[in-house]
């Protein structure tokens, strides 16, 4: 577990955690509000070829004259390998391994343009698909998403 993800926002701790709770419809999580400054969390994530599922604990504090720092802290993670980029990864790995093996083996010549496209288009195929997201990109989100409301305002 690395640091805990922060965010300011220019809003009291109430209204922060009104934006937490509209954020995580967003991402299609849960959120629980558990008192006033705080409330529990659950957010699908993404990291690289792994899927899963974040839960923590959101806590806000007030910081100055309505501004609310926004903390999470994790407290589970459960994450399982995409099978279907896993398939694909070893599909790829054919289509290599038979442009190698075929300059030594005449009768596999005929494979080896094949293999090319197979391997490239396979990892193309994962490459494209990668995606990072998380706590953090989470409360990227509300930032961002404050940031264009005050944009709106003013």
């Amino acid at each position: 577990m690395s640091s805990n993800p922060q965010v300011e926002l220019p809003v009291g701790p109430e209204e922060a955690l009104d934006h937490v709770a509209q954020a995580t419809e967003v991402w299609a999580g849960d959120w629980q509000s558990t008192a006033d400054t705080e409330g529990e969390i659950g957010l699908p994530v993404m990291a690289g070829l792994r899927r899963g599922w974040v839960e923590g604990r959101i806590e806000a504090q007030a910081v100055g004259r309505e501004r609310t720092r926004l903390t999470f802290f994790e407290e589970r993670s459960d994450y399982r390998l995409d099978r279907a980029a896993v398939a694909m990864l070893v599909l790829a790995l054919g289509g290599a391994l038979s442009t190698v093996v075929a300059p030594f083996v005449r009768a596999l010549w005929p494979l080896v343009p094949v293999g090319i496209v197979v391997a490239l288009a396979s990892w193309f195929f994962v490459i494209a698909r990668l995606r990072n997201s998380g706590p953090e990109e989470f409360f990227k989100l509300l930032e961002d998403e404050n940031r264009l409301a005050d944009e709106r305002e003013g």
